[in-house]
Parts: C-alpha cells; structure tokens; sequence
C-alpha cells in the first residue's frame, strides 16, 4: 500500500467519522409544516402522553364494561387536525370485522382500559364503515 492509498483511507475514515458530528451541527431551517425554530418539546410531558404502539390492538369497552371492538389504527389527517382512532367491530379474530372511524378524543383511558362512553357494539355497527383502500394514494 502507497503512502497515497493510506492518505486517502485515513482521510475517507476520518470524514466518515465526523459525518454523525456534522450532521447533529446543520440547523434544520423547515420542514413541510414549516418553521420549526424555537419549537421545544418537553420530553417530560411526553414521556407522560399516549403512545400509538400501545393503543393499536387495545380493546375498547362499553360503559358498562362490555368490550365492543379493538384499535386497528390511529389515522392523522393530512391538512391537520385530530387524530382518528379506527376501530375494528365484530367479527371473530378479525375475520368479518367492520372498521369504522371514532374521533380519538372521544376514547377516555381509565386506568388500564380504553372506553367509548355512551358507545354500544351496535352503535358502532350503526356507522358507516371505514375503508383504508378509499383513501389510497393519499396517505
């Protein structure tokens, strides 16, 4: 090996090295939101907040503690606004179950269990039903 050909790998491993360095260092100017400068998240109020990967598969109860359907999604909408939790209904291990669409808000942890007050199996039947392929090639 030439003195060149180590000059080069030392300084190919020397860049690639400072590259993570680099990378933290570059300010990020926008993003397609926009601004985020002087936007800080408090990671403490967070770590406190709900978490999609535990809610999606959770059961979701009646008032009077029936479980009337399971968390499939939870969708965010393109042009802002409240998420939407999608709920799977009826049908047996999820064969012949209906999706449908409940605003997140109205789901309420109690404890350990997700709820819809006010919310039967059979008023969530009553919705219209949701369908991940009528909003294909937006998402």
């Amino acid at each position: 090996m030439t003195a060149r050909q180590r000059l080069l790998i030392m300084a190919a491993t020397a860049a690639l090295l400072a590259l993570p360095a680099l990378a933290m260092a570059q300010p990020t100017t926008s993003t397609a939101g926009g601004s985020i400068h002087n936007q800080v998240v408090d990671a403490r109020t967070l770590r406190e907040g709900r978490r999609a990967s535990r809610l999606i598969g959770a059961s979701i109860y009646s008032d009077s503690a029936e479980t009337i359907g399971e968390v499939d999604d939870l969708l965010i909408p393109r042009e802002g606004g409240l998420p939407v939790a999608i709920i799977s209904v009826g049908g047996f291990l999820g064969i012949g179950a209906k999706l449908v669409a409940v605003p997140f808000d109205s789901l309420r942890l109690g404890g350990t269990r997700w709820t819809l007050p006010g919310v039967t199996r059979e008023s969530l039947n009553a919705l219209p039903g949701f369908s991940y392929e009528a909003s294909a090639g937006r998402g």
